[in-house]
């Protein structure tokens, strides 16, 4: 019998990923501002992201990257999973659908708000999952939220 029955059980859960949590660093906003490589968001715009990350520092929010901005810690010379830990200690993240976000999309983060940014696709497997399709989008619905 097939193991997925809904969407929940498409969520990450292995072993490497938690070991990886006590290690991660404590952050509020985890920003995936690498690009896609499979053409899934054109619309990426490395200035976009850094006008993001600005105003959530403006706000007063602990900021984490996956690409360095000049702005706030990222993830260099660490791996996919190493982020998604680091997305459990998040309080929300938000950024491209793209290889570091995969293992953001785990158990722990089911009623965490993510926003994802992509052209066409849409990759909604939370309770607190929404897609952007643009980074402009996403900083309208974080203001929405409070975040901003």
């Amino acid at each position: 019998p097939n193991p997925i029955r809904t969407v929940s059980d498409l969520l990450l859960n292995y072993p490497t990923l938690d070991s990886f949590i006590p290690m991660a660093p404590e952050c509020d906003v985890l920003v995936i501002n690498s690009p896609g490589l499979s053409g899934q968001f054109l619309n990426f715009n490395p200035d976009d992201f850094r006008d993001l990350i600005a105003r959530l520092l403006l706000k007063g929010h602990r900021v984490h990257s996956t690409a360095p901005t000049g702005l706030c810690p990222h993830f260099e010379n660490r791996n996919v999973t190493f982020i998604g830990a680091a997305s459990v200690k998040a309080k929300l993240i938000v950024g491209t659908s793209t290889g570091p976000s995969w293992p953001c999309l785990n158990v722990h983060n089911i009623d965490k708000p993510i926003i994802l940014c992509a052209d066409h696709e849409n990759v909604v497997l939370t309770h607190g999952g929404r897609m952007a399709r643009s980074v402009h989008h996403a900083i309208h619905l974080l203001a929405k939220d409070g975040w901003l």
